[in-house]
């Protein structure tokens, strides 16, 4: 670990690869590996997510929920970009494992039209928000963006457990209704603050109206 200071300094590109779940780790660790990288080299230098998206050694696969949660657990911690790795070494070798199982092809791609969709939002300045979770055993990460007039907020639940987070609207202008994007409903602020249930590993787009 103390030789990546040294090793950002001769790479244009970073890129972190973590594969929690062929390691037996936690899913969150996605996000752990993009801190560092970060703050390696100083915030000046883009950092990519490798993210775990096959079968790797023939015994278990991301399912697109849990796909889904390592890009936007990735991003909210500054990411500049995301890739898949898609290789399968066990019990036989394919690099193209992770487009070969029909659920993961599929989620990849609702994933990448979300992105894209999203494209000016992610690619704008983020500031940090501080969601309060219920369950504090369930952290909740978010960033609030503003690209031109349009406001949102992404949010990820940081472990696998449930909770309910309460967002802070003070300071984001006036907001009315809160669209949660993708998921075909809508959340009324109580004065300036919003509250939502999040499961394990949740993730929610919030476009601010």
């Amino acid at each position: 670990i103390e030789d990546y200071p040294e090793y950002v300094r001769g790479a244009d590109l970073l890129v972190n690869y973590t594969y929690p779940l062929a390691n037996a780790h936690p899913l969150e660790l996605v996000a752990t590996g993009i801190d560092n990288l970060n703050r390696y080299a100083n915030y000046q230098k883009p950092v990519i997510a490798d993210l775990e998206a096959s079968n790797i050694n023939g015994d278990a696969r991301p399912t697109p929920h849990q796909i889904r949660a390592q890009v936007w657990m990735s991003l909210i911690h500054g990411a500049a970009g995301v890739q898949y790795f898609c290789h399968r070494f066990a019990p036989d070798f394919s690099e193209t494992d992770c487009l070969d199982d029909p659920d993961t092809a599929a989620a990849l791609t609702r994933i990448d039209q979300e992105l894209a969709s999203l494209a000016p939002a992610l690619n704008s300045q983020s500031y940090a928000q501080s969601p309060v979770s219920r369950n504090p055993s369930v952290p909740v990460h978010a960033v609030f963006k503003q690209p031109g007039k349009n406001r949102y907020v992404f949010a990820a639940g940081m472990a696998n457990g449930v909770t309910t987070a309460s967002f802070s609207l003070h300071g984001l202008g006036a907001v009315t209704n809160i669209e949660v994007l993708g998921e075909g409903r809508s959340i009324t602020p109580t004065g300036d603050s919003f509250e939502d249930a999040f499961e394990a590993y949740g993730v929610h787009l919030y476009a601010l109206h």
